[in-house]
């Protein structure tokens, strides 16, 4: 509509509105995770997991640092309206979808982009942790914890290591792999399934 000039002034100021009112609760959401959080990946903990530092980088975001919220939608929606003639042409480019997280290695001062390969599943899984203990501080429940390959690129300090955080945790923990090898320590500790042809069946590891 917007390409092909049809489109109304008046619906597209109500609709840039609305856009307006979700994207700014949406980045007022993701600032407030994001200090809830940094609060639990503060803790001082003795495992061989990196320290993690987490932030938000957004126009939204930036905005909301120096501005109340309803300033904020404000300005957003100057901006939406100034620039619908880009938006004709195909695409969003402005927008809590262009918003970033920035992950740093507390210990190293090193951006997670390049840290290396097992780093960075280090640094995602103190984050995971983090974000657990949140909840069950903050909401009285132990999350289920749905952990893909999770042992992939971690040695096997961290990965031991990991393991025992996990049996701690008055949680489902579900973890998934190719090597069943590398879930031995759980032995007696776990129930282990293999899927093959489409068929879970329990394993009999013992």
């Amino acid at each position: 509509m917007l390409r092909e000039g049809r489109a109304d002034p008046a619906w597209l100021t109500g609709l840039e509105e609305t856009i307006a009112s979700a994207g700014v609760a949406i980045a007022a959401a993701r600032r407030d995770i994001v200090s809830r959080l940094s609060v639990f990946l503060g803790q001082k903990k003795d495992v061989p997991f990196p320290t993690a530092s987490i932030t938000l980088h957004g126009l939204l975001e930036d905005l909301l640092e120096t501005m109340p919220a309803l300033d904020v939608e404000e300005a957003f929606k100057e901006k939406l309206c100034q620039m619908r003639h880009l938006f004709a042409d195909g695409g969003s480019v402005v927008g809590p979808h262009t918003s970033d997280f920035s992950v740093v290695h507390e210990e190293k001062g090193m951006d997670a982009g390049l840290c290396s390969t097992g780093e960075q599943k280090a640094l995602l899984v103190s984050i995971i942790l983090a974000q657990t203990k949140a909840q069950m501080q903050e909401k009285g429940q132990s999350p289920v914890l749905l952990l893909d390959e999770v042992s992939a690129h971690l040695d096997a300090n961290r990965r031991d290591a990991l393991f025992e955080l996990l049996c701690e945790l008055p949680s489902q923990v579900w973890m998934t792999g190719t090597d069943e090898s590398v879930f031995l320590p759980l032995t007696h500790r776990a129930q282990f399934f293999n899927i093959e042809n489409a068929t879970v069946s329990l394993s009999n590891v013992a």
